[in-house]
């Protein structure tokens, strides 16, 4: 059989004592052992004479090498693969939505991309929740899911709660499935609601934690100036109890620890995992201090990832569900728009409405077609030679659509993917070094 090397290899020297090889398109990591060293040095690195660098190899390397990923056959397409299993994600069929039961938020949050329920504090119709029940009545898959945002939710749980009740109802009679996560400041949070979401299959949850106290009010204050943050503190440690609970820190440059002290804030709570992310800016044409921020997050932050946090190497399909064809999010009047990014402020977008005549979700389709052709995969995109695609998926769709960019978007990823290959690396290193002292003690 014939091999050739995988587009998406990395050899690196983690140090004077550990060479490492990964695959970005399977994700595979591996330590060199050191009688291949220089002949992964000589050729591997360079992608030269694979048949004469396989004939120096012992038949298990071998088969290692295949396992993970880093040779491939001669007639298989790393890229096509990519991107048939992107298009399966666009066209596959809907089994999700997005609904914002209210335009009303609480905080007054710094760098928030809406317009912080200012000018629209409205409510979900009675008739709109019929239309999302009847919406997830008639979806055949197996499994349905409902995201919830905002506005700010949880303003009005009871909205919340009637329709994750109705949906579970309609869907327990064809015997479906149904769950349902949250994105919420945490703020209004109580024991009784929590009761109430769990027993109708919320099962998730997302709460911002911007740092210590001082950083976090500063940040996320409620619109009246309050502090906010040790309700939200106590209410993370409630919420926990009931369901799994992602807790977003969005890193500002400049403040090293921000994301370290809420792992030590949380680190004795359960059911949770923390996730940085650079604050963003660029929806008020701040783009050099969005730009600062993301270079911070990828270069200082890479190695912060471990245990609760989530991990940073992984391969990712591209897009979301705004880029699948059936993926909408249903504003509190009915009408619909693709990305969260559309629900209010600057880049605020409508395709059609769930009260229309034909109740038809999207009726505009010059919109729709904007996000069907996002395919950073074919070869006229400016991702399709990138060594980090399959890690970067071409960044969030929403910077090609809504801002018609034309040149990679993550170039502070790019340019710093050699930080989250050592953090990785670490970690390997790590589990290695406890299995050997697993072994001598016994």
């Amino acid at each position: 059989m014939k091999y050739k090397y995988s587009r998406y290899n990395w050899f690196f020297e983690y140090d004077s004592h550990h060479t490492v090889v990964a695959n970005g398109f399977t994700g595979a990591m591996a330590l060199i052992e050191p009688k291949y060293i220089e002949i992964f040095k000589k050729y591997f690195q360079y992608d030269l004479e694979i048949d004469t660098f396989l004939e120096e190899l012992d038949e298990k390397v071998i088969e290692n090498l295949q396992h993970g990923g880093f040779i491939v056959e001669s007639d298989f397409c790393e890229r096509r693969m990519l991107q048939f299993m992107f298009k399966c994600h666009t066209y596959s069929k809907p089994s999700s939505l997005t609904v914002v039961p209210t335009m009303a938020c609480n905080f007054a949050c710094t760098y928030c991309y809406q317009d912080g329920g200012e000018s629209d504090c409205s409510v979900i119709k009675n008739e709109v929740i019929d239309k999302i029940v009847e919406y997830a009545d008639k979806n055949e898959s197996h499994l349905f899911k409902i995201s919830f945002t905002g506005g700010e939710p949880l303003l009005k749980p009871n909205r919340v709660i009637e329709i994750c009740k109705r949906v579970t109802e309609a869907r327990a009679k064809h015997g479906r499935l149904f769950r349902a996560d949250i994105i919420t400041n945490g703020y209004t949070l109580t024991e009784e609601i929590l009761k109430k979401l769990k027993s109708y299959n919320v099962v998730s949850m997302q709460i911002t934690l911007d740092g210590d106290e001082e950083t976090h009010n500063l940040r996320r204050p409620l619109k009246d100036g309050s502090d906010t943050f040790s309700k939200v503190i106590k209410n993370i440690k409630l919420a926990a109890k009931f369901m799994i609970l992602n807790i977003r820190v969005n890193c500002e440059s400049g403040h090293d620890k921000q994301f370290t002290n809420v792992k030590e804030l949380l680190k004795d709570v359960e059911n949770i995992r923390i996730t940085p992310a650079y604050t963003r800016y660029d929806h008020r044409k701040q783009e050099e201090k969005t730009r600062r921020n993301a270079e911070f997050l990828y270069s200082k932050l890479s190695y912060m990832p471990t245990e609760k946090c989530l991990s940073t190497f992984k391969p990712r399909i591209a897009g979301c569900a705004a880029t699948n064809a059936y993926g909408i999010v249903i504003l509190p009047d009915g009408t619909t728009c693709k990305c969260w990014h559309e629900i209010s402020g600057v880049l605020k977008g409508r395709y059609g409405n769930m009260l229309s005549e034909h109740s038809n979700p999207i009726s505009d389709t010059a919109k729709l077609w904007k996000w069907m052709d996002f395919d950073p995969y074919t070869e006229d995109s400016p991702c399709y030679e990138c060594k980090i695609l399959p890690n970067c998926g071409g960044g969030c769709p929403a910077n090609w659509v809504l801002e018609s960019a034309n040149s990679c978007t993550q170039k502070e990823y790019k340019n710093q993917f050699h930080n989250y290959l050592f953090e990785a690396a670490s970690r390997l290193l790590s589990n290695d070094k406890s299995q050997e002292n697993g072994k001598e003690e016994k």
